[in-house]
C-alpha cells in the first residue's frame, strides 16, 4: 500500500537500510502497545477465567498469567511483523522507482495480485479462527448438557459396611451371603420410609469405574447363534430403573407384578438392542451367553457411566437374585430434596450396620458431578477462547474488506465518472469481496475439518 512513497523516498536517495529500519520501528511501537495491552489485559481476564471454571475444580484458584507464554506470544508477533515487513520491501528493493509508482514489484508481479492474495490469506485464516471456535464453543454446549440417561437428583446411594479382613477361605463366602441378605432386608425397610419413592439395591455405583466388573458374551438371540457381543452384567434389584430414574425406550421394567422375583428377564440397553437388531424389535426376544438364559422385558436409555468422551458399552440389567453375593449397595430415590432424609435414613442402615462413614452415604449428584467437572474446566477454557475469536475474526474480516475498498477507490471513481451507477459500484466491490471470501472460506474450513 506503500509503494508510492517508498518509490518517492528511493528516488530521494534513501537507501534500502533507511527505508527497512523506519518500517521496523512503526512495527517494534505497534507490537509494543499490542503487547503492553495483552499484559494489563491479562490479570482481569484470568480472574474472570477463574470465576467461569466450576466451583469444584479447586485447581482453577492457582491459575495464574504465566510469563513465558507472553513471552512465546511477544517472539511469535515480533517474527510475524517481521516477515510481513521486510518480505515486501525485499521485493520493493529489486524494482525501479517508476515500477514502483505503477503500483508493480516487477513486469509480471502487480501490487494488486499480491493484495488479492494476502487478503485471501487473511480470510482463510479468520474462517479457521471461526471454526476452530465454533468448536469449542460446541464442546462447552456438549459437556453442559451431557447426559447420563439416568436423574441423579434426590437419589442417595449407601454401601454398608463389610468387614472380610482376615477372611480368606469358605467363610468369606458365608460371610458375604449373609452381608447380602442384611442389604436386601435394610432396602424393604427403607422403602418403607416416609419420603422414599424407590429403594433397589445393585452392584456399585453407576458412575465411577469399576475395580471388579460382570462381563459376559452374548452367543445367542432369538435362537440363533450370532457374533459374541461383550455386555456389562450389572445385577441389581427390581426397582432399579425406578431408583436410577432410567428411561424405558421399549417394553416394561423389573418391578413389574408380571415379572417381579423372576430369574428368567432382563433389560438391555439401547447399544445392546442395536447390535443384537438394528430393525427387529428385540422386547420379547431370548437371548443367551455362558452364564445367562433369559427374555428381553425392556430397552431403556443408554447408562453412560463413565466420561463424556466414552460411548455407552453394550448393558444387560439383571435381577440380583442371579448373583445373590453381587448387589450389596442400596440406591434410594427420594420424593423430597436428599438432604433432609439423609439423617433418618442413616439411623436406618446404622442401626443394622453399625456407623457409617460420610463417604459411605452420598448423593449421587455428588458423583455426576466429580465425574464432568475437569470437562466442564476444559470446556470452559476452550468456551473463552471462543469467546476471545470471534471479535478477532470479525475485525480481520471487516479490516481485510475496508482496505480492499480503499485500495481501490481510484478505480471506483474512474467507474463513476464515466458513468456507472452507485449501485454498480457497490456491486463491483462485492462481486470481488465475494470471491475473495468464498475462497479463503473454503481453504480455512478445509483446514480446520483437517
Amino acid at each position: 500500500d506503500r509503494l508510492r512513497e517508498i518509490a518517492v523516498r528511493i528516488s530521494l536517495g534513501a537507501g534500502t537500510g533507511r527505508i527497512i529500519a523506519q518500517f521496523a520501528a512503526e512495527s517494534f511501537w505497534l507490537v509494543s502497545l499490542a503487547l503492553a495491552a495483552a499484559a494489563l489485559a491479562l490479570p482481569p481476564l484470568s480472574s474472570t477465567l477463574i470465576d467461569l471454571l466450576p466451583g469444584d475444580l479447586t485447581a482453577a484458584q492457582y491459575l495464574e498469567p504465566d510469563g513465558r507464554a507472553l513471552l512465546f506470544a511477544a517472539l511469535t508477533t515480533v517474527v510475524g511483523f517481521a516477515l510481513l515487513t521486510l518480505a515486501p520491501l525485499s521485493f520493493a528493493r529489486l524494482a525501479t522507482p517508476l515500477l514502483l509508482m505503477r503500483g508493480h514489484f516487477a513486469e509480471s508481479m502487480s501490487t494488486r495480485r499480491v493484495r488479492r492474495g494476502l487478503l485471501t490469506a487473511q480470510v482463510a485464516c479468520t474462517a479457521l479462527l471461526l471454526y476452530v471456535a465454533t468448536l469449542s464453543a460446541y464442546s462447552y454446549l456438549n459437556v453442559l448438557r451431557f447426559d447420563y440417561g439416568f436423574d441423579a437428583e434426590n437419589v442417595l446411594l449407601i454401601e454398608p459396611p463389610l468387614n472380610l479382613t482376615g477372611m480368606t477361605g469358605p467363610e468369606s463366602t458365608v460371610v458375604f451371603l449373609a452381608h447380602q441378605g442384611r442389604v436386601t432386608a435394610t432396602a424393604e425397610r427403607l422403602r418403607r420410609v416416609p419420603g422414599v419413592r424407590h429403594a433397589a439395591t445393585i452392584w456399585d455405583s453407576p458412575i465411577p469405574t469399576r475395580l471388579q466388573d460382570f462381563r459376559n458374551d452374548v452367543l445367542w438371540f432369538d435362537g440363533k447363534e450370532i457374533r459374541p457381543i461383550a455386555a456389562r452384567i450389572f445385577p441389581a434389584g427390581p426397582d432399579v430403573i425406578e431408583a436410577l430414574g432410567a428411561t424405558l425406550v421399549a417394553g416394561v421394567g423389573l418391578s413389574g407384578a408380571a415379572h417381579r422375583g423372576r430369574q428368567d428377564v432382563v433389560v438391555i440397553n439401547e447399544t445392546l438392542a442395536k447390535q443384537l437388531s438394528p430393525i427387529v424389535p428385540t422386547v420379547g426376544k431370548s437371548i443367551r451367553a455362558e452364564f445367562l438364559r433369559a427374555t428381553v422385558i425392556g430397552v431403556i436409555k443408554d447408562l453412560v457411566d463413565s466420561t463424556p468422551d466414552t460411548p455407552a458399552a453394550p448393558l444387560i440389567i439383571q435381577p440380583a437374585a442371579h448373583r445373590s453375593s453381587s448387589a450389596h449397595r442400596i440406591l434410594v430415590r427420594t420424593s423430597q430434596f436428599s438432604e433432609t432424609l439423609m439423617s433418618t435414613l442413616r439411623s436406618v442402615v446404622e442401626g443394622e450396620f453399625g456407623p457409617l462413614r460420610s463417604t459411605q452415604m452420598r448423593l449421587l449428584a455428588g458423583d455426576v458431578e466429580s465425574t464432568v467437572v475437569p470437562w466442564r474446566g476444559r470446556a470452559a477454557v476452550l468456551g473463552l477462547v471462543a469467546l476471545l475469536g470471534l471479535p478477532l475474526a470479525i475485525a480481520g474480516i471487516a479490516s481485510g474488506l475496508f482496505f480492499l475498498v480503499r485500495t481501490r477507490t481510484r478505480e471506483l471513481g474512474i467507474r463513476l465518472a464515466l458513468g456507472a451507477t452507485p449501485k454498480q459500484a457497490r456491486s463491483f466491490v462485492l462481486s470481488y469481496a465475494h470471491r475473495v471470501v468464498a475462497i479463503g472460506g473454503v481453504v480455512g474450513v478445509l483446514a480446520g475439518a483437517l
